[in-house]
């Protein structure tokens, strides 16, 4: 078991709000705030589509499935993975796969932010400043931004049956993306702090679920949610892999842009704001804090991701 739990953080500052989401237990954002002191902090303009346009879509777990638009005759729903992104409607229920999608409930996957628009959201639990752990776990890595950024792949569409061992991601290891600015404050009266790199909506494409080498196919096992990619790898160590090396590579984590406190000083903030300053158009899925497994748990942890690593 990982723990969530920051103990002896007492949450400072207080949240004034109007009309947030519902508070999300967990690792995950936990609300959306409209405003604070009559100052407004989420605000369009969103994606035109209904679909992307609600904020509090970004808060709680990211989607698993997505509406699978490659058969409009009969659509159901598939796994969302690297090169696969989210965008119908989606769900985390894995019992909905391959069912008919118009006989089942989907959920908004996120929100589209458009320039000038902005999302601030909250933390039920500071975000601690992580230290840098040397790649046993975390890198030092805060917290992740999931998006639908994409690598783009030398086979053209992916399908729901394709067998990602033979569907390969392009030379360069390029991704589909479109850059979301990621701002931090520790209350909602700042300072707050803008990352100029990374941006979200980019490197790593969200992969929610583990590749099984033996069935040729998606493995039911979800991968780690709270467990940053290495943030040292490059377009370069993807390039011309196969999807299921690529997933190997994330070294059991579901993926997302990871963000490092340090680069402020800071040792943790509450508040999390996405934006659009530069008309990149981005989307954004959800935003997860990174947890520190407790010893015992990162020693139980170790085997899996090996497990996950087939020698071929």
């Amino acid at each position: 078991m990982f723990s969530y739990n920051r103990g002896g953080w007492i949450v400072l500052g207080s949240i004034s709000l109007a009309a947030v989401a519902p508070a999300w237990a967990g690792p995950w954002a936990g609300s959306v705030v409209y405003e604070h002191n009559s100052s407004p902090l989420t605000f369009g303009p969103f994606h035109s589509s209904a679909l992307w346009n609600d904020p509090t879509a970004i808060v709680g777990k990211v989607n698993t499935l997505d509406r699978d638009d490659t058969d409009w005759s009969n659509p159901t729903f598939r796994e969302i993975h690297m090169a696969w992104p989210a965008w119908y409607k989606g769900s985390n229920d894995p019992s909905l796969t391959g069912q008919t999608y118009n006989a089942a409930l989907g959920t908004n996957n996120g929100t589209g932010l458009r320039q000038g628009g902005q999302i601030v959201v909250a933390f039920d639990e500071p975000v601690v400043n992580n230290p840098d752990d040397g790649g046993a776990y975390n890198w030092g890595v805060d917290f992740i931004v999931h998006g639908n950024s994409f690598f783009t792949g030398v086979e053209g569409m992916t399908y729901p049956n394709t067998n990602m061992e033979n569907y390969h991601i392009s030379t360069g290891g390029g991704v589909f993306a479109e850059p979301v600015t990621v701002s931090v404050a520790q209350t909602l009266d700042g300072p707050w702090y803008t990352f100029v790199s990374p941006t979200a909506d980019d490197y790593y494409p969200t992969q929610p679920w583990a590749w099984d080498w033996d069935a040729h196919d998606w493995s039911t096992q979800e991968l780690d949610w709270t467990k940053p990619v290495n943030p040292g790898l490059s377009g370069a160590d993807f390039a011309g892999l196969s999807v299921a090396e690529a997933i190997d590579l994330y070294g059991g984590s579901a993926g997302g842009t990871g963000f490092d406190l340090d680069v402020f000083g800071l040792d943790w903030i509450q508040y999390v704001m996405v934006s659009d300053p530069s008309g990149f158009e981005g989307e954004i899925t959800g935003i997860v804090d990174v947890a520190v497994p407790e010893p015992s748990s990162l020693a139980l942890l170790l085997p899996l991701v090996f497990a996950l690593r087939r020698v071929r």
